[in-house]
């Protein structure tokens, strides 16, 4: 889930464990603010490429989609200006032969963009 505000700004940036997530051009912010390398956008699915294309220069922000996201539609977040796409609930669900299938798109969705 994202978070920021308060918690994002003791999060000890220098570990470079997780990120704050955000949905709000006022979430990104903070999480800049508070020094975090990127942001991810959650639930993206439900907001679409652009939302990155329109928040991402206010203020400049790495961002990264996730939530909803099908290995399909990577490339257009990343054309929409995202740096990365998190795909990892459409990863895990199902069996090992549904993952590694699901796993082999994204390098060619990815080129896409």
């Amino acid at each position: 889930m994202p978070w920021t505000g308060e918690r994002a700004k003791r999060w000890p940036v220098s570990r470079r464990e997780g990120s704050p997530g955000a949905q709000a051009p006022t979430e990104i912010q903070q999480a800049m603010e508070a020094g975090c390398g990127m942001v991810k956008v959650f639930p993206a699915g439900q907001l679409g490429p652009g939302f990155v294309t329109a928040v991402r220069t206010a203020p400049p922000a790495p961002l990264v989609p996730t939530g909803g996201i099908p290995a399909a539609d990577a490339a257009d977040w990343l054309r929409a200006g995202a740096v990365a796409v998190g795909v990892g609930g459409r990863l895990t669900s199902g069996g090992p032969e549904q993952a590694a299938e699901r796993a082999a798109e994204l390098p060619a969705a990815a080129a896409m963009a």
